[in-house]
């Protein structure tokens, strides 16, 4: 891929890099936040935080603390808070390792499943939304892009 010049761009394609800045910040901005509401709708007594450290845990079975902390970004410290509530609540249990008793691996209850079920259609909707609103190669092409920049951007 060549480098980018914003210097090279003609006087339209400058407006339109604007708008791309704007609309990237709005989309940024209102997607975790509308994510949110449509999951408040359909479950009650968790937060978005605590779903997606269920999706997370349930993608990735048997894992350590440690592990879905680095996944989800979080420290191990704020993870922990997380999950003594995911614990009381009956949507998560600990097995220790068999080897070594210090380990503790993560494993979603079969009282997340429905939560799970409900969170993955919410994304779901979203992908088809956008299927339609393209094509399928084109929101692979889109979403593949999305995730490259995100990747990129950690990376600074």
């Amino acid at each position: 891929m060549s480098e980018f010049n914003k210097k090279e761009l003609t006087k339209e394609e400058k407006k339109q890099y604007k708008d791309l800045i704007l609309n990237l910040s709005y989309f940024v901005n209102n997607f975790n936040n509308l994510e949110e509401k449509l999951i408040k709708e359909k479950i009650k007594g968790l937060s978005i935080i605590e779903i997606h450290l269920l999706d997370t845990i349930s993608k990735n079975p048997m894992k350590t603390t440690t592990e879905i902390a680095n996944k989800q970004n979080i420290t191990v410290g704020a993870l922990m808070t997380c999950l003594k509530k995911l614990y009381e609540k009956n949507y998560l249990e600990r097995i220790e390792d068999e080897k070594d008793k210090r380990i503790v691996h993560l494993k979603v209850t079969e009282l997340s499943k429905p939560i799970l079920k409900i969170h993955e259609q919410i994304h779901t909707d979203f992908i088809d939304k956008l299927i339609k609103q393209t094509s399928f190669n084109s929101s692979c092409d889109v979403v593949a892009n999305m995730v490259e920049l995100l990747e990129a951007m950690k990376k600074r």
